[in-house]
């Protein structure tokens, strides 16, 4: 933490389990409990910020793949919808010379 920052008091309930652990973990590492809690703290916002952007790229690219998919869907749908009108047009215009023959 830099001198600059203002510091905060907060009370905070921990599992024992997790004390006991951080606690052993600071004795380790030369830092007191609190200190041990700041550090683990910011290194998380660290890595949360660097692992950030690669993870929205990995997102955004499952997106573009479902996204290339549902259009290959609809276009193939729409291809053969295209097809049916085509084909009841021509039976239509059949009908229609069919029936001017009659006449």
């Amino acid at each position: 933490m830099s001198d600059d920052q203002e510091e905060v008091r907060l009370t905070l309930r921990l599992p024992a389990g997790l004390r006991d652990r951080l606690t052993w973990e600071a004795s380790t590492s030369g830092r007191s409990l609190n200190g041990e809690m700041v550090y683990r703290l910011e290194k998380s916002l660290v890595d949360a910020d660097q692992a950030e952007p690669a993870e929205r790229v990995a997102e955004l690219w499952q997106r573009i793949e479902k996204l290339e998919g549902d259009v290959e869907f609809f276009q193939n749908h729409f291809e053969m919808d295209l097809r049916r009108l085509e084909a009841r047009f021509v039976d239509q215009q059949v009908e229609l010379r069919i029936l001017r023959d009659k006449d």
